[in-house]
């Protein structure tokens, strides 16, 4: 997320469009916006590219798959450039499905965090989990990365927080 702009994201489980809606009102009530893509592959994330926003402004969007099922969520957009605005972050990383639920993910969505770091780590991709071992395809990859996701913890810190993250070794193979 920047000053003016924010990449959203959701996964669908149905094939068909999948709409985003935001808006600065939470009830999207007034100016709400729409996009709406294909989702042609389930597995695959959906993201959206949102321009023309108002700097240092909250923002709650929503996405709809076509079977009617919605998730929420919220950013701020980062403060004009030149504007001495302050930053609320957090700082994360290894995390893997063997693990869930993460407790250190417990509060954070509470924080109202501008934006959380995660350091890489992200997936374990090299080492066993509970939906495979270690990934050597893409489609095994995905499937636990998925299963990172779906952490509660987790998914309420996504939708609240914006992210920047990095990668590290367990994405790919340790000491890579």
């Amino acid at each position: 997320t920047t000053h003016t702009s924010t990449v959203l994201w959701a996964r669908s489980s149905e094939l068909g469009d999948l709409s985003f809606e935001y808006s600065a009102d939470p009830s999207f009530g007034t100016d709400t916006s729409f996009m709406t893509v294909n989702v042609a592959d389930t597995a695959v994330l959906v993201k959206v590219d949102v321009t023309g926003l108002v700097p240092g402004s909250r923002y709650y969007y929503r996405a709809t798959d076509s079977a009617g099922a919605s998730s929420n969520g919220q950013f701020r957009t980062a403060a004009s450039p030149g504007t001495r605005a302050g930053l609320r972050f957090g700082v994360s990383g290894d995390w893997d499905g063997a693990w869930k639920p993460v407790s250190a993910f417990s509060n954070a969505a509470g924080r109202q965090l501008d934006v959380c770091v995660a350091l890489g780590d992200t997936v374990y991709a090299d080492l066993p989990s509970p939906v495979s071992g270690p990934a050597r395809t893409l489609s095994e990859f995905r499937a636990k990365n998925g299963d990172v996701y779906e952490d509660v913890h987790l998914q309420a810190l996504r939708a609240s927080t914006s992210f920047w993250a990095t990668i590290d070794d367990h994405e790919v193979i340790d000491d890579f």
